[in-house]
């Protein structure tokens, strides 16, 4: 599936940013100006939409759509959406449709989605889940706050975790801390070990993070 993870380009994303990525034969992961061009319906045969931005879309004629309201902010609580998200996709997969997530631009709360649909379809670890999507979408690259909670989604779920998949997800929050700068990555990770794994308890003590040591 890969090794370590990197972080996409100026470049890398400027090209695909506009592309629809098969991440199965029935789901697709894109960003919100390619899921505004009526032909990629045809084209894919997608007649399920999930937006996970903050702004509301018209689709075509018969394709079904469920919006769900997400920042892509730290402050953020996932698991909530993550469960709806997979509900979505899991039923309209019944219905034998083929399924577009989408957020803005198809790289940190689409992303998420379907990485956590994969973790719960297979059961995969974060790190598998992770690598199988970037692998077919190379921006994929969720804020550290999403990524915490993705590992926290893992623990929930009862997927074997190893010391492997706990290096690989303090590697992935190593890269991602460059491109969100203005996240307190390494005390969001501090707060949520010492919480007992829990990313809500974590960012009630955000205030706290401020003096916490940033190379623990």
């Amino acid at each position: 599936m890969g090794n370590k993870p990197s972080r996409p380009s100026r470049n890398e994303i400027q090209k695909e940013v506009q592309k629809v990525s098969e991440i199965l034969p029935n789901l697709f992961l894109t960003s919100r100006i390619t899921a505004m061009k009526p032909s990629i319906y045809r084209e894919y045969g997608i007649s399920a939409v999930l937006s996970l931005t903050t702004n509301n879309i018209n689709y075509p004629d018969g394709v079904i759509s469920k919006h769900l309201h997400i920042q892509d902010s730290f402050f953020f609580l996932l698991q909530k959406s993550l469960e709806e998200s997979i509900e979505f996709i899991e039923e309209m997969m019944k219905e034998g449709r083929k399924v577009l997530v989408h957020c803005e631009v198809g790289m940190s709360r689409s992303a998420s989605a379907v990485i956590a649909f994969l973790m719960k379809r297979n059961d995969w670890c974060i790190r598998d889940a992770y690598l199988y999507t970037k692998e077919r979408r190379e921006i994929v690259c969720p804020n550290p706050g999403f990524i915490i909670q993705l590992y926290e989604f893992q623990l929930k779920l009862g997927i074997k975790d190893s010391k492997s998949n706990r290096l690989f997800v303090r590697d992935l929050l190593d890269r991602t801390n460059s491109l969100y700068r203005e996240i307190p990555t390494y005390a969001l990770w501090n707060a949520f070990v010492s919480s007992g794994f829990s990313y809500e308890k974590a960012i009630k003590d955000q205030p706290r993070m401020a003096v916490v040591n940033m190379n623990a």
